[in-house]
């Protein structure tokens, strides 16, 4: 639907506080006790960088910029939605949630750096841009969260039915996204269409 949008562009500015409102329900549910890092945590971290590795790797043969995309996308780390997404299926919210948190804040550290190491790519987002942006985006939301849990357990569970707004929200900021993405390409009919 955004795609074929590409007018509502201009309202993806929501996407962050969508994404924002989201977290905050599915941090209502969490109990702090079952968001504490494990074995598998430690796994995960251990083969990000391989994972962005291997995609460079497996799209240099078709140029610089398709390598770059494969390392990207190898590299991109836990979803902030991946908590909702696991509320909603009745997941491990806690386990997602150290995944979302590791992720998030290792790849505002690490990737700028390993992306001036790359040919073909400009670490634009190198310094405190965005690790503090990960920071707003999914700490904020969690001690908001915990503290409203926490200091009144009886407006948490009011809060908490608001939870079934979730899922539209989310198709939502999709939407938004992939309206950003097509007027983007509208916008720079020079971008190769891969």
């Amino acid at each position: 639907l955004g795609a074929l949008l590409p007018g509502l562009s201009p309202w993806a500015w929501l996407i962050r506080w969508i994404l924002v409102f989201m977290l905050f329900l599915a941090f209502l549910e969490l109990d702090p006790r079952t968001a504490r890092p494990v074995k598998a945590h430690l796994k995960l971290v251990l083969v990000w960088p391989l994972v962005a590795l291997v995609g460079w790797l497996a799209l240099r043969p078709f140029g610089e910029q398709a390598a770059l995309a494969g390392f990207l996308v190898g590299g991109t780390p836990t979803a902030t939605a991946a908590p909702v997404i696991t509320g909603l299926l009745g997941g491990q919210v806690g386990f997602v949630t150290v995944s979302v948190l590791g992720s998030n804040l290792l790849a505002a550290l690490l990737l700028p750096t390993a992306l001036s190491f790359l040919p073909g790519a400009h670490a634009a987002g190198a310094g405190a841009g965005p690790l503090a942006d990960t920071v707003a985006l999914i700490v904020g939301p969690l001690v908001l969260a915990q503290t409203i849990r926490w200091m009144s357990p009886g407006t948490a569970g009011r809060l908490r039915r608001l939870r079934v707004a979730s899922f539209p929200l989310w198709v939502v900021a999709l939407t938004l996204a992939a309206s950003r993405t097509s007027r983007f390409l509208v916008d720079h009919p020079e971008v190769p269409r891969l």
